[in-house]
């Protein structure tokens, strides 16, 4: 509408200057202030702002009607827009925004701008949106329905919840709580089985209340049998194991190398092997700790001041250590039991290049060798070659260092 005033306003405006010339050309020629040339082409510009001022007429009466034929049109999408959004209302369908359609005239308007077959389209989809909106809230309300009844173990989702009938969800509902009831028996029949095996001191890891309720009594004795055979045996084997615990300790092997259970399982054999080598380990390892915190009273010369003083000192706890024995053709300095004891010093590279040959020798009779390092003059670099040899082919044999 604003065009049509803005439009009409240039028109008349113009129709305006148009009177405003013929009446200044009318006043030149009554005073007769022009010539006759110019009063001749005044006259034609007068016939020129006339037929303009016809035309302008009538392109103004055409304008009006064609504006009021738009602002009819308008009226008349816009009555559309809002008899289609009574027909959302009237099915229940209301909403804010949809598509850029809001709640308001521009909302209408631009409703009624739809062909029918969009406005088909529309209403067929907001129906279909609003019919599985309506499915999903019956859903979550049969949901919240079975949760009362403390049901949650099912896989349908709201949807599919909802859209079951009445009567099918009836029936689902139905088979659902004879499920919970028959699972719930299940539960309480397994809980009493196990509190029985507890109270005959059988604990149950394997199986859950489920598993225990859901088996026949037939099985349930077999299994409660073989159970209690099982429990007997592990405490047979634990109380072994506690027994052959207790006499290693007293051999000095410490409680957290062990595994009560692990060392119950072994026959006596295996025990016996297994028990030979940890005294060993312990034996060999208490030696080590033995002369590696030896600190003799001087600075002795020679080997035999130096292995005499060591005799003395490891004899306090090794009472049965022998000096100089005698095997085959091997005679190391000390024996302590499986350990032979060979003592180097001044300690040079020459001496140093003849442990290889007392590793090989003493391997024969020995299970471990500690080799006795002291007043050292070696070059670092062979002391280092030959240890690393040692470590890798002889892994039995300890060098110390003094």
């Amino acid at each position: 509408m604003s065009h049509l005033q803005d439009d009409f306003g240039t028109i008349i405006l113009g129709i305006l200057l148009v009177g405003v010339f013929i009446t200044i050309g009318q006043i030149l020629h009554l005073f007769d202030w022009v010539g006759p040339t110019i009063a001749f082409i005044w006259l034609i510009i007068q016939v020129i702002f006339v037929i303009l001022i016809i035309g302008g007429m009538i392109y103004l009466v055409y304008y009006i009607f064609s504006g009021m034929r738009e602002i009819k049109e308008k009226e008349k999408i816009q009555e559309i827009g809002k008899a289609r959004r009574k027909q959302f209302e009237e099915m229940g369908i209301s909403f804010n925004e949809v598509d850029g359609i809001t709640g308001n005239e521009k909302g209408d308007f631009k409703l009624g701008l739809y062909s029918d077959i969009e406005f088909e389209q529309l209403k067929n989809r907001l129906i279909k949106e609003k019919k599985e909106s309506e499915i999903t809230a019956r859903g979550l309300s049969r949901r919240n329905n079975l949760s009362d009844l403390n049901i949650s173990q099912y896989s349908l989702n709201n949807f599919e919840l909802g859209s079951l009938t009445e009567d099918d969800f009836i029936q689902f509902k139905e088979t659902l709580v004879k499920e919970k009831e028959k699972l719930e028996k299940i539960n309480a029949s397994g809980r009493a089985r196990i509190a029985g095996l507890e109270r005959q001191g059988v604990s149950i890891d394997k199986l859950n209340n489920y598993d225990m309720g859901k088996m026949d009594e037939t099985n349930f004795l077999q299994y409660r049998e073989t159970l209690i055979n099982e429990n007997k045996e592990k405490k047979k084997i634990n109380e072994r194991g506690r027994i052959r615990i207790t006499s290693l300790e007293k051999q000095g092997v410490s409680e957290d190398e062990l595994n009560i259970c692990e060392i119950g399982k072994m026959d006596e054999k295996d025990f016996l092997q297994y028990s030979e080598s940890l005294i060993k380990d312990i034996l060999i390892n208490k030696v080590v700790k033995s002369i590696e915190i030896f600190n003799p009273h001087k600075e002795w010369p020679d080997e035999d001041s130096y292995q005499k003083e060591l005799l003395g000192y490891l004899k306090r706890d090794y009472a049965g250590i022998q000096y100089e024995l005698q095997t085959g053709s091997s005679r190391p300095d000390l024996v302590i039991g499986n350990i032979a004891i060979e003592i180097k010093g001044p300690t040079d590279n020459q001496a140093l290049d003849t442990l290889t040959t007392k590793c090989l020798k003493y391997s024969n009779y020995y299970d471990h060798l500690i080799i006795v390092l002291f007043k050292p003059i070696f070059t670092e670099s062979n002391f280092n070659e030959i240890k690393q040899g040692i470590d890798k082919h002889f892994p039995h044999v300890k060098v110390i260092r003094k």
